[in-house]
């Protein structure tokens, strides 16, 4: 049986922005169509073959896509995603966290009838209201003709709404302690939760301008995908969490900011740099299972290394 894409994949994603492991969610396989470098990550549209969405691969799936493995026109299921809000737009860009290669690249696009089945959802609907009017009349004879609507098959997006309003109140409140990759962090994106290891702790500085003195120190944070971020926190920020913070444990953290990195103060590979302040929430993750961050390496040859000089970046 040829390999094709899940039907309803782009609902059930666009049903279920930000899904948890406790979630039942559908088998999600979707076509790469226009893929193409924008920057440092390769995007590409999603398709079922009847609705398209922006995405972007992981930083991890470059290599893949750069010896062929992921082509365009190709399927790749998709086991996790972070869906977010295009800033001053109605769309969403859907960011994939991890997924796994279908099928090399197809002859064609794969395209649904959407227009007919279109077209016969719309000639249904008038036949309803006569429909229960046949009911009424048939129901004297001991003959009942049941509406439609009652067979009417629903999308994968009505059956995973449902299922999360059926869930037991222990299952919804899982969902609310999402964590979030931090390769799908940004700084447009609302609430958002990580699960990082402190992996370097820096010492606490204090400084004097023209604002006045105070304190501050950073530190630099890794997750489960090797994925790097720094995180500075200042005055109170700093005095509330410096003994907080200890090398090598892992912590929830929330309620931070993200803005796009100084590069000449940067220390990791990240387009982004975050920071907490005294409402920022820093949770030890004690009682859960931790887990080691891999290690990533970025190889530069030799007759590149100019820029990287006295640099505070590690190659």
């Amino acid at each position: 049986m040829a390999q094709s894409v899940s039907q309803y994949a782009i609902s059930t994603i666009l049903a279920n922005p930000s899904p948890d492991s406790s979630s039942d969610i559908p088998e999600i396989i979707v076509q790469v169509l226009d893929l193409k470098l924008t920057g440092n990550r390769y995007t590409f549209n999603a398709s079922d073959g009847k609705m398209k969405l922006r995405a972007i691969f992981p930083s991890n799936m470059s290599s893949e896509i750069i010896t062929g493995s992921v082509q365009n026109k190709g399927l790749v299921r998709i086991l996790d995603y972070t869906l977010n809000d295009i800033p001053n737009k109605s769309e969403k860009y859907l960011i994939v966290t991890k997924c796994e290669v279908v099928s090399p690249a197809l002859e064609t696009e794969i395209k649904a009838e959407v227009e007919t089945e279109e077209h016969d959802t719309v000639l249904k609907k008038p036949k309803l209201e006569y429909e229960a009017r046949y009911e009424a009349k048939a129901d004297v004879s001991g003959i009942i003709l049941k509406p439609k609507q009652e067979i009417v098959s629903k999308s994968a997006a009505q059956i995973v709404h449902e299922q999360r309003t059926n869930m037991a109140p222990s299952s919804r409140m899982a969902m609310t302690r999402r964590v979030h990759p931090l390769v799908s962090l940004n700084p447009y994106q609302g609430n958002w939760m990580i699960k990082v290891r402190l992996t370097s702790k820096g010492n606490m500085r204090t400084y004097k301008n023209a604002r006045g003195e105070g304190c501050v120190f950073n530190v630099e944070l890794t997750d489960e995908d090797g994925t790097q971020i720094q995180a500075t926190m200042f005055n109170e920020a700093a005095r509330k969490f410096y003994e907080k913070f200890q090398l090598g444990k892992v912590y929830y953290i929330s309620r931070g900011t993200l803005k796009v990195a100084n590069k000449q103060f940067k220390t990791v590979q990240n387009d982004y740099e975050m920071t907490l302040n005294e409402n920022s929430v820093v949770e030890e993750a004690s009682n859960e299972e931790t887990f080691i961050p891999e290690t990533k390496f970025n190889f530069v040859p030799i007759d590149q290394l100019g820029p990287y000089v006295n640099g505070r970046e590690l190659v």
